[in-house]
């Protein structure tokens, strides 16, 4: 059932057209998320910069527990959109040597698991209905029709709707591949970072948690396997 009519949509299009209170509140939201992210990014690099002297000191319980709240952080930073969280990895294996690769990877997976399983928790009829607050009506339309699909009827309407976009269509059919090429792209804090990338997927409901948590682990596993190779050598 579209939650949707047909004759609301651009009634409330033309509606937030008229009230430019609307606009204002979608481009303060803007703000605000723009605002947290670079807060993030600021602790995010603060933390990584502690790490080599906070090894160096001490190597005690104290130590520990930094290392211990720098893998909290760099979890809670990987699931967050837009931080670059693979970055943030990469720095903790150079500051704290390849031995700490398995940890790395571990709190990357959990971290990308975390995000993925938020946007499973997205109620979809939420989602639709901020998309359409802020004007984006056929994202909402879209996620209204999407709404009682199953997986495959999913698939169905969205190859559908790609119609003659011939990549649309690729990336949809091979879309465990499309994921895993994404969390790997260098930049990809610009489409969302990990967090993004996984959170979308997770409101897609096109991927499975198993099919997903397999993806997630192989896409992580290159340069933590690296690092923790050259430390054993």
């Amino acid at each position: 059932m579209n939650i949707f009519p047909t004759s609301a949509i651009p009634q409330a299009l033309a509606k937030m057209r008229r009230n430019p209170k609307r606009v204002l509140a979608f481009l303060g939201a803007v703000a605000l998320i723009i605002a947290a992210c670079v807060a993030a990014k600021h602790f995010a690099v603060w933390m990584v910069d502690q790490l080599p002297t906070a090894h160096a000191i001490c190597k005690t319980m104290v130590h520990n527990t930094i290392i211990a709240a720098a893998t909290l952080a760099h979890m809670s930073l990987m699931a967050f959109p837009f931080v670059p969280g693979a970055e943030i990895g990469l720095a903790m294996m150079i500051s704290l040597g390849g031995t700490y690769a398995p940890l790395v990877y571990l709190s990357t997976v959990a971290a990308l698991c975390l995000a993925f399983l938020a946007g499973r928790l997205i109620p979809e009829d939420s989602l639709a209905r901020i998309f359409l607050k802020f004007g984006m009506v056929r994202a909402a339309e879209l996620i209204a029709r999407l709404r009682d699909c199953q997986p495959q009827e999913r698939l169905g309407l969205l190859m559908g709707q790609a119609g003659s976009k011939r990549f649309t269509a690729f990336l949809l059919k091979n879309r465990c591949v499309a994921l895993m090429a994404a969390l790997n792209t260098p930049g990809n804090a610009l489409i969302g970072g990990g967090g993004g990338i996984c959170l979308v997927a997770g409101c897609s409901r096109l991927i499975s948690f198993p099919v997903f948590l397999i993806c997630a682990a192989i896409a992580v596993a290159p340069v933590p396997l690296v690092f923790f190779l050259i430390a054993i050598m």
